[in-house]
């Protein structure tokens, strides 16, 4: 039966996310890593290497109008370094050769790029690299990355530029261990190699995590006041994720040079308020509607004054902002529908950490009886903020400190980020147990 599910999630990855599964093993032990920190009962997947013959079951799931990730992870499997696959170099063309125009994304830790790897790469565009370089100094990479042996960050971002890959590089900021000078050599190699982005990531740990990558009180701080700080300094994009937002302003984080945006002189920090007189809630109706568009025409606030940008592009063109993701503003469509069939009762949306005061923004406007209620991740425990890993549990604790303003009327929202396509969380526990437990109907958005 376990094989079952995993073959569904297999196709899931591509069929919903178009994710081509490569591989689960990987040659690296980074202290991050969050499958060291996972409570036992948790629900995840490692399928090995798949095969050729698997891969070509997988293929047509595929959708060609979408860029085609490798490498990555939106279900329970585990994923490992796509290089690792013995037989990588063979999918691509196989990829390649049913989906010749398909934009693809390879994530890859660098550690086996070669000249050899360079040059095909380059001749199977058009694709880019996600390359997790984390820190460029040897002796700390051994320890962040617990890899005795590894290409030099400096020789993978010189031939990344140098064969016009298109890159964009990342890192987990563990500055306790690495100082913030590593962080800014960083950025300043992937913007001298021409990097398209650069992202930080705030370490995730749960409570099983040893002491070593806790960070302390005030980190959080101190690493956005060394974000911003980069960005004043490098025109290379820089972000932080999670960003940690609290409003729903389309605000720029910054252009991807000769991208354009870049070309028809978008800046960082501009707040996009119209496209073609559409007006603007959020930063991914922003951002979707400019991609959208050909040669969309943008109302802009710039330092307090109002700037009018043409920008050519193509219908379906990146236009090469980069902004923090936030909300869809369909979702407050969603909201308000449920709200409208619950009306003689409350809405009680129980959100994540992260997700909270952006719902509470989302939802000004809506006349309706609806309560945000922010709900902590006390399965995992640690730094973890997001819904995804939130479980029935967190759910059920949370609903433990509103039960007494609950009615039968009202109605539980829980987000469906935080199950998979059975329904089931990360201990394979249904969501339909929340309204067993509680008596109270509980639905997912």
């Amino acid at each position: 039966m376990e094989m079952g599910y995993q073959k569904q999630l297999l196709l899931q990855n591509a069929q919903s996310f178009n994710i081509l599964p490569v591989t689960s093993i990987c040659n690296t032990s980074c202290i991050f890593c969050s499958h060291k920190q996972n409570p036992t009962s948790v629900q995840t997947y490692r399928f090995g290497n798949l095969s050729i013959e698997d891969i070509e079951l997988i293929l047509p799931f595929l959708d060609d109008n979408r860029k085609i990730f490798i490498g990555e992870s939106a279900t329970r499997l585990i994923e490992g370094e796509p290089f690792c696959n013995p037989d990588f170099k063979e999918i691509l063309c196989k990829l390649r050769k049913m989906y010749p125009d398909t934009s693809l994304s390879i994530t890859t830790n660098g550690s086996l790029l070669d000249q050899e790897w360079f040059k095909f790469l380059a001749d199977i565009k058009p694709l880019e690299i996600n390359y997790s370089i984390n820190c460029i100094n040897a002796n700390l990479r051994k320890t962040i990355m617990g890899m005795d042996k590894s290409n030099n960050p400096k020789y993978v971002l010189e031939n990344l530029g140098k064969h016009s890959i298109k890159y964009h590089g990342s890192l987990v900021a563990m500055n306790w261990l690495t100082g913030w000078e590593d962080m800014e050599e960083t950025v300043s190699l992937a913007e001298k190699n021409a990097g398209s982005t650069m992202r930080i990531f705030l370490p995730g740990y749960t409570k099983l995590a040893s002491e070593k990558i806790r960070f302390q009180e005030g980190y959080l701080q101190e690493l956005k006041y060394n974000v911003q700080r980069l960005r004043s300094i490098y025109t290379i994009p820089i972000t932080l994720e999670p960003p940690l937002l609290t409003t729903l302003n389309p605000q720029v984080v910054g252009v991807i040079k000769n991208s354009p945006a870049d070309i028809y002189g978008v800046s960082k920090e501009d707040i996009i308020k119209e496209v073609d007189g559409i007006n603007l809630l959020t930063r991914v109706d922003a951002f979707n509607l400019i991609k959208k568009k050909k040669n969309p025409k943008l109302k802009i606030e710039r330092n307090g004054s109002e700037v009018y940008v043409e920008m050519k592009k193509e219908q379906g063109e990146m236009s090469g902002l980069v902004m923090d993701y936030d909300v869809e503003s369909s979702l407050k469509k969603d909201i308000k529908r449920v709200s409208n069939k619950y009306r003689m009762g409350r809405t009680w949306i129980l959100a994540s950490k992260l997700g909270a005061p952006i719902l509470n923004e989302l939802i000004k406007g809506i006349d309706a009886n609806i309560e945000i209620v922010q709900t902590e991740s006390v399965f995992f425990g640690g730094s973890i903020m997001s819904a995804g890993l939130l479980t029935v549990q967190d759910f059920l604790t949370t609903f433990e400190r509103t039960k007494n303003e609950v009615t039968s009327y009202d109605v539980l929202v829980v987000p469906s980020i935080a199950f998979d396509h059975l329904g089931r969380d990360l201990v394979g526990k249904f969501y339909g147990e929340i309204e067993a437990e509680t008596g109270v109907k509980t639905i997912t958005l």
